[in-house]
């Protein structure tokens, strides 16, 4: 444990070399059962936390500090367990740390949920979030203001996970799970009485408006294998044995600047985008489709690798098409539109159709992690994002010329052959498919 710590908290250092963006956030439990919060960040990060322009002596900007970092953070358990932090321990340097002694986390929990805005005000920060179990690690996330730096954490004897949450739960959305079973108990007893029906209709809408946009669950025929359920974003997914059937209209479940500017999902924009560039919108907008993607349920490596196709090579799980690494016809580089990617990395072509070259950013960021299920090309093999399970950032070395590898995954214990996402070039799909693709109509 000792190793570790050290280890975590030279991470901005060793990536963003003191960056005033970035920081750690960790909770860590010793060999003793203490839990303990740690926060780490460069000095003028801390310091533009506090009001500017304030006289203050060396011990009242220490005990400022640590307040405003205390309060910021949230550690919940649920509606009647609370966690508090205590014990606030502060080291200033070029990288500077905070450590909380945490209270309320006993050997029963199993599920926590997090949140870090102690640097909720400024522009482009984000805090890199991990849990430490004695020698269990969870796996990284990101904490930004695109999921209101806050995560959810699943507590295992031998195995942490840590996901990326929309929005952190409210007491009002604690309160509402305990009504509404008990107002529509009471709505069946008097079922005469439709006012209670109305009343914990209400409850129940309320305590779903915590995300900003629901998704419709698609039809799924009972014989499809359990892991394409994880296609939240088909209208329906169906299989006569040989085939998956994914039918999507291929809109994506977050907000972009290209939607109409009538659209509840519309978001103007203005900040930077893959690869740091500065975004630049194009004059497309997203348009409804009628996409239908058939792929293999049993795919198998191909004799002949084909080529992939400009347009449509596979699906995200929020329904998205993937497309390949090219912008145009005779392989031209996809540098010159990733200028026009959102926020989320993904625009619309000129038939208004979105999809993502690259990393989709909502769904390693707040739906899934970085080394969850993507989705799958039409070859039927599937898609990770950029992380191996153990967090570990897969480069382009670590993969074949397909731009994949094959090994056991949370979805495939077995064992099998997959992509992944990376940072560069070619992103997602290297010299064709690995297997033999299905097809793809409009």
């Amino acid at each position: 444990m000792k190793k570790i710590l050290p280890l975590l908290f030279l991470f901005p250092l060793l990536t963003f070399g003191h960056s005033s963006q970035l920081s750690t956030f960790a909770l860590v439990k010793d060999a003793n059962g203490t839990w303990t919060a740690h926060v780490s960040a460069s000095f003028e990060a801390f310091e533009m936390v506090l009001e500017k322009n304030k006289t203050r002596s060396a011990r009242e900007f220490q005990e400022e500090l640590i307040e405003r970092i205390k309060n910021s953070i949230q550690i919940r358990l649920g509606l009647f367990k609370s966690v508090t932090l205590s014990n606030g321990q502060l080291h200033l340097g070029h990288q500077s740390d905070v450590k909380f002694l945490v209270h309320g986390l006993s050997e029963q929990v199993e599920t926590l949920a997090i949140q870090n805005q102690i640097f909720k005000n400024h522009n482009n920060h984000f805090v890199v979030f991990k849990v430490i179990n004695g020698t269990v690690e969870s796996n990284q996330v990101v904490l930004n203001s695109l999921n209101d730096f806050s995560a959810t954490v699943d507590l295992m004897p031998t195995r942490i996970v840590v996901k990326s949450a929309s929005a952190f739960p409210s007491n009002y959305y604690y309160l509402s799970l305990l009504i509404i079973p008990i107002m529509l108990l009471f709505s069946f007893i008097y079922s005469k009485r439709k006012i209670l029906s109305l009343v914990a209709l209400a409850i129940l809408s309320f305590s779903c408006s915590e995300d900003d946009n629901p998704t419709t669950t698609p039809t799924v025929d009972a014989t499809v294998p359990e892991v394409y359920k994880k296609i939240y974003g088909a209208s329906s997914i169906t299989s006569d044995g040989t085939y998956i059937t994914i039918k999507t209209k291929g809109v994506p479940d977050h907000k972009s600047p290209y939607y109409g500017t009538t659209n509840s999902l519309y978001q103007a924009y203005s900040g930077t985008t893959f690869g740091g560039l500065n975004f630049s919108k194009n004059p497309n907008t997203i348009v409804e489709q009628s996409g239908t993607f058939k792929i293999p349920v049993n795919p198998k490596v191909a004799s002949t690798h084909a080529a992939t196709p400009l347009g449509p090579i596979g699906i995200a799980i929020n329904g998205v098409p993937f497309f390949n690494q090219y912008a145009g016809p005779n392989n031209q580089e996809l540098t010159g539109e990733m200028a026009s990617f959102d926020q989320f990395y993904g625009h619309p072509q000129q038939s208004g159709m979105y999809h993502y070259h690259v990393e989709p950013l909502h769904l390693t960021t707040v739906k899934s992690t970085k080394s969850g299920l993507m989705g799958f090309l039409l070859d039927g093999f599937p898609v990770y994002g950029p992380q191996e399970e153990n967090g570990t950032t897969v480069s382009n070395s670590n993969l074949d010329v397909y731009h994949g590898h094959t090994h056991a995954t949370l979805d495939f214990p077995s064992g099998i052959y997959h992509y992944h996402l990376t940072g560069t070039a070619p992103y997602l799909n290297g010299n064709g498919f690995y297997g033999t693709p299905g097809t793809v109509s409009q």
